[in-house]
């Protein structure tokens, strides 16, 4: 057998591993933030894909091992997403709308509780993943909402640290509680409302005609 062959037969092999990998990725993401990552396993995963639970086993050492990517895996999307709105957005304030928009839509897909159940069944998982995506996402919001100042369309006279740790906050509660279905709003409801009052709180009278004319485009 010539090094080419070799070379073909070592790189097609290498190739359909890292397909199905990804693919296995994708369909354990999917089901975990749909159904939670404590009920789902191995076998309903390779079940939904039609495969055997040993070609899981064979890209993974263990259902933790799974998570990890799938929850690395679900963060840089939603990074992905909100990149593009920072490099695309003309101004702050519709590139923080966007943002937390963007972020309701993403992160809405995932069932209510499916981070708190990584923080409860899989701590080391939800520190080494969730923790780190939450500082970077407080360091941009905060450099976002400085901006703002600087371009004075957001008050100077509002605390950034206690603003952003507020958006932060009060975001992640409504997208990822089931606080407030017991007064019957869901987080598709309730996230719009909190994303316009919120922001028209810290905004300049400059800040508010940009916003005005972003609600008044939807």
């Amino acid at each position: 057998m010539s090094f080419l062959v070799i070379f073909a037969h070592y790189f097609l092999q290498h190739t359909n591993m890292s397909n199905i990998k990804e693919r296995i990725i994708q369909e354990a993401t999917r089901l975990f933030s749909k159904q939670g990552c404590k009920v789902i396993t191995m076998d309903e995963i390779a079940s939904s894909m039609g495969i055997s639970k040993r070609t899981i086993y064979e890209n993974f050492p263990d259902k933790r091992g799974l998570l990890l990517q799938c929850v690395e895996y679900f963060f840089q999307r939603a990074q992905s997403n909100v990149n593009m709105i920072l490099k695309s957005s003309d101004d702050i304030i519709s590139t923080i709308v966007k943002t937390m928009k963007c972020e309701s839509d993403f992160f809405g897909q995932a069932k209510h509780n499916f981070f708190n159940e990584i923080q409860k069944y899989f701590p080391d998982v939800h520190k080494s993943t969730i923790t780190i995506y939450e500082k970077q996402r407080f360091e941009d919001t905060e450099k976002l909402l400085k901006k703002g100042q600087e371009d004075k369309v957001i008050r100077k006279d509002i605390d950034i640290k206690i603003t952003t740790v507020l958006l932060q906050e009060l975001g992640t509660l409504i997208l990822n509680s089931d606080t407030f279905l017991k007064y019957g709003y869901d987080k598709y409801t309730l996230m719009p409302t909190f994303m316009f009052t919120f922001t028209r709180g810290i905004c300049t009278e400059k800040g508010l005609k940009i916003l005005d004319e972003l609600k008044n485009t939807k």
